[in-house]
């Protein structure tokens, strides 16, 4: 299931920016060949199923198919450095998103692309993560768990798909306005972290909108948004800023081809 928030305008949005195309000065119609779409992330996962959705309508659309390929590990850097390094025509994009264009960048010392590599040309979504907790815990909304966390210096946990992940670096940042000391736990996916959480094994978490699957069928509590205003599907979540003024943070997608440099060496 796609994210619950996908923009409605995203498919248009996407179809139109891509038949800005071919970047390399080719006369022909774009696409006259499959596109491949490189998503850096496992199968399954909420970027792999946004892409996929995509790309399907694109090929009714465009007419020619776009094939999605996985190349995931290293928290996005290798299929996003092995879609910067494909051949600048158009043919070959990256599903670039906050994570490997704007905090990998600020975590890693060293990457195997550098962003600049890549063109921004369709973004496509602005995605919100859900602020959740195991249902029957107690905690019932946003003021209730940071009571808690203040009254338990370090005695909660959240869950985290990866170090360095949106999910990661967005509980910081609500640890941190919120004033409150919590212990982070990395799962290898959102998966193994959403059944730690209905067990109980952790406290919270902050994930994508397919969560609430698990939210209507009551194993889980939805506390929040981190979105700027509330959800059109979800008027009644209270947003992170209805708590603490100001917060949003969202995970942006884009599709983004490889920029041409004279020296770069193609790998396709």
């Amino acid at each position: 299931m796609p994210p619950t928030n996908t923009p409605r305008k995203t498919l248009a949005a996407a179809a139109a920016a891509l038949a800005l195309l071919p970047l390399a000065g080719h006369a022909d119609t774009y696409p006259s060949r499959p596109v491949t779409i490189v998503v850096a992330y496992p199968p399954g996962g909420s970027t792999d199923m946004l892409t996929r959705l995509i790309a399907a309508n694109l090929e009714k659309k465009l007419g020619q198919p776009f094939i999605v390929l996985n190349k995931p590990g290293a928290a996005g850097n290798i299929g996003t450095a092995w879609a910067a390094r494909a051949a600048p025509d158009g043919y070959t994009l990256a599903h670039s998103y906050v994570g490997t264009l704007a905090i990998n960048p600020a975590l890693y010392k060293k990457l195997p692309y550098d962003p600049k590599d890549l063109i921004g040309i369709s973004p496509f979504a602005s995605i919100p993560l859900f602020m959740v907790t195991p249902a029957g815990n107690g905690i019932h909304s946003l003021s209730e768990l940071i009571t808690k966390a203040k009254s338990h210096p370090g005695g909660l946990s959240y869950a985290m798909v990866g170090i360095g992940s949106p999910s990661h670096v967005f509980a910081e940042m609500f640890s941190a306005r919120a004033g409150i000391k919590v212990l982070g736990v990395p799962f290898n996916g959102a998966g193994p972290a959403v059944t730690s959480l209905i067990g109980g094994q952790v406290d919270y978490m902050l994930t994508a909108g397919q969560v609430m699957q698990q939210v209507k069928a009551k194993k889980l509590t939805a506390l929040a948004t981190t979105d700027g205003k509330r959800s059109e599907n979800f008027p009644d979540l209270p947003t992170v800023a209805e708590t603490l003024p100001g917060f949003e943070a969202v995970s942006w997608h884009a599709f983004s081809p490889p920029r041409e440099r004279p020296s770069r060496s193609s790998i396709c």
